[in-house]
């Protein structure tokens, strides 16, 4: 892949990899139907089954209709990298400038991979963020990612590809992340 660290690159979100991804809930949304008729439920257990069936519908399913409803009202959304800094409206529809970062790593769970960004605390503070984002950061620091977190699974680029278009802005642009 070409970088030329002048331009801006836009991301786009895949429909394929996005449906493919809320296509995943419909199984366990079924597996929880199938838990709610007690065909599971040991003798004498008074349907626990069904209590975990319904957890497992409502929160697979909120899961899929939440996402559903996503790619509705934002169907063009994207990852931005120019000279700017970072765009992604998953975490805010401020750029990210490259002055204010302060780190940038990887971190890997279940096969997934992300890149953490590391912000200038007083600009964080400044930073316009969605009430769903603070829920989803806090979830992802329980499991040990700290920062601001870039996945590119649902977009129209390999992890491989993004990160050094990250750090190769970043190195143009002197974020303090590379000096």
């Amino acid at each position: 892949m070409m970088i030329d660290p002048g331009e801006t690159l836009r991301f786009k979100r895949s429909l394929a990899r996005t449906l493919l991804l809320l296509s995943l809930s419909i199984p366990f949304v079924g597996l929880g139907y199938v838990l709610t008729t007690g065909v599971f439920d040991a003798p004498g257990s008074e349907g626990d089954g069904r209590i975990l069936g319904i957890v497992c519908m409502a929160f697979f399913g909120g899961l899929g209709l939440f996402g559903a409803i996503r790619l509705l009202l934002k169907p063009d959304q994207a990852i931005q990298i120019g000279p700017e800094g970072i765009r992604d409206t998953r975490i805010s529809a401020d750029w990210l400038p490259w002055a204010h970062i302060t780190g940038i790593s990887t971190w890997r769970s279940r096969g997934s991979s992300f890149i953490i960004l590391d912000l200038d605390e007083t600009f964080e503070t400044t930073l316009n963020q969605s009430a769903l984002y603070k829920t989803y950061r806090l979830a992802n620091a329980l499991v040990g990612a700290q920062g601001h977190c870039l996945n590119p699974m649902a977009f129209g680029v390999s992890f491989r590809d993004l990160q050094s278009v990250v750090l190769a802005y970043a190195e143009a642009h002197g974020a303090p992340a590379v000096e």
